[in-house]
């Protein structure tokens, strides 16, 4: 009896002992628990954290981005805005240009307009260049030069060429710098040591007629507004020369001989006319050359008609060739007689050309069907203001000396 107490008591330690084990570890249970359940959501929260904070700062980076924009976008507004009066002033200019180039007809005069409205458009242009087509080559025909002097080249340049190959405008906005030119070459800054440099191409379709150079001895001078400048100024010209070259054709083909393209006898008496009246003026001497062909019957009778039209092609081309074009002319005067007259020249220059001219004939046969056709010319000329003071005067002394020349025994000159 006396040990049922103590087994009470044993029983109620031994079942407080199990409790506080299972409680104890069922404590330690939770607290790892809720050690790994903090765990993953302290680092969960660190996640959320840093995804907030990456979008929060692409958002920050794409508005700094847009604001960027709206700056460069602004600045540029500015720019344009500053611009715009003098974008104004061009586009009215190049307005007025095309409403002074469509009223011209005459090539040249177009050519002197062209030069001069470069100029008005580019103030700041040190020269201005203008070159033609003549045998697939650019030829400097107009320049202008506002410091003074003379631009003597005569042919263009690489530059030229590159703008004539690519059909394109061309800006260098400093010649030393571009890969594409060896600017020790290139007259542009060889002899007139310009570096900045716009050309256009004066072109309709695939037809190049010239191009348009602008130039100025500082880099930098031009941009690109300054090249579009150009392009449409040069557009504008290209048409006008081109309707200005029909009308030329055209005038060409009613003064001209059809069989030698020589000048018709109107306008050869026209043209002499008026330079009688200059030489009288300012004291200088005229030479008249008139020409016939030697037993020219004799030639159509042996040989044909055929063979004829080619001795009068050839010795027009030999006058061409001898006479020349600097203020000279020569014309088909009827059937087998030729004029030519001389500017400027004395009656020794005179003698020599005409001596020249009946040698070059003599010495130069027709080769046809394996046969040389020889043919002379007999020359009678005269001098202004020794031989005549006036247009019928001073020819009417050049055909009696030709009438001399024939009696004389032909192929011989007569002055």
């Amino acid at each position: 009896m006396s040990n049922r107490p103590d087994r009470k008591i044993t029983f109620l330690l031994s079942l407080i002992i199990l409790l506080a084990t299972i409680l104890t570890r069922h404590s330690i249970i939770l607290f790892f628990g809720y050690l790994i359940a903090g765990s993953v959501l302290f680092f969960a929260f660190l996640k959320l954290r840093e995804t907030s904070y990456a979008g929060f700062r692409g958002g920050l980076d794409e508005l700094e981005g847009k604001i960027n924009l709206l700056e460069a976008e602004t600045a540029d507004r500015e720019i344009r805005l500053k611009d715009l009066p003098g974008r104004c002033d061009r586009a009215a200019m190049l307005f007025e240009v095309s409403q002074r180039l469509v009223k011209l007809a005459d090539y040249n005069e177009t050519l002197d307009s062209l030069v001069n409205i470069t100029q008005e458009l580019f103030p700041a242009a040190d020269n201005v260049l203008l070159f033609t087509m003549e045998k697939d080559r650019s030829v400097l025909i107009r320049s202008l030069r506002r410091c003074g002097g003379v631009i003597r080249e005569k042919y263009g340049d690489a530059i030229d060429n590159w703008v004539l190959k690519n059909g394109q405008s061309l800006l260098l906005e400093d010649i030393t710098k571009d890969f594409r030119f060896d600017y020790s070459r290139i007259n542009t800054y060889r002899t007139r040591h310009c570096r900045s440099v716009i050309a256009s191409p004066l072109a309709i379709g695939l037809r190049v007629m010239g191009l348009i150079r602008v130039e100025h001895p500082d880099p930098g001078v031009f941009n690109m507004e300054d090249s579009r400048i150009l392009r449409a100024a040069a557009d504008l010209a290209a048409v006008v020369l081109e309707k200005a070259d029909v009308l030329r054709a055209t005038e060409e083909l009613a003064i001209r001989d059809p069989l030698t393209s020589l000048f018709l006898k109107d306008y050869f008496f026209q043209r002499l006319k008026e330079e009688l009246s200059r030489a009288g003026a300012a004291g200088h001497k005229v030479g008249l050359g008139m020409l016939d062909v030697d037993d020219f019957k004799k030639v159509n009778d042996t040989h044909g008609h055929i063979v004829g039209d080619i001795v009068l092609k050839r010795l027009a081309a030999t006058l061409r060739e001898i006479v020349g074009d600097s203020g000279n002319l020569t014309c088909r005067f009827g059937g087998e007689e030729f004029l030519f007259y001389t500017v400027e020249s004395s009656r020794e220059q005179l003698i020599e050309l005409a001596e020249t001219l009946r040698k070059k004939v003599e010495s130069s046969p027709v080769n046809f069907r394996r046969k040389k056709v020889h043919y002379t010319v007999s020359i009678g000329a005269a001098q202004f203001p020794e031989d005549g003071h006036d247009l019928l005067s001073l020819i009417d002394k050049a055909d009696h000396n030709l009438y001399k020349a024939k009696h004389k025994g032909k192929n011989c000159l007569v002055i």
